[in-house]
């Protein structure tokens, strides 16, 4: 889905890319993927009160957080 919606994307136009996976393989090592194919792309530093930092983006965890597993990243295109 990132793949495909991309070309649609605009130049200075950004894209959330969000999961209710708990997975790496589906969160930050997906948006790694997709950075080493696409060079157009800038990961938007998201400074949030939900979940916690990683790589790329950011993670909520049940028990750690009062919401179900979810990760989201912001992405730019330019």
């Amino acid at each position: 889905l990132l793949a495909a919606a991309w070309p649609l994307l605009r130049r200075g136009g950004v894209l959330l890319y969000a999961t209710c996976s708990l997975l790496s393989l589906e969160n930050d090592a997906r948006i790694e993927k997709f950075l080493s194919v696409h060079k157009d792309v800038t990961v938007v530093n998201m400074t949030s009160m939900w979940g916690k930092a990683t790589k790329y983006g950011r993670q909520t965890l049940p028990g750690l957080d009062p919401t179900d597993g979810f990760y989201y990243a912001l992405l730019a295109r330019g």
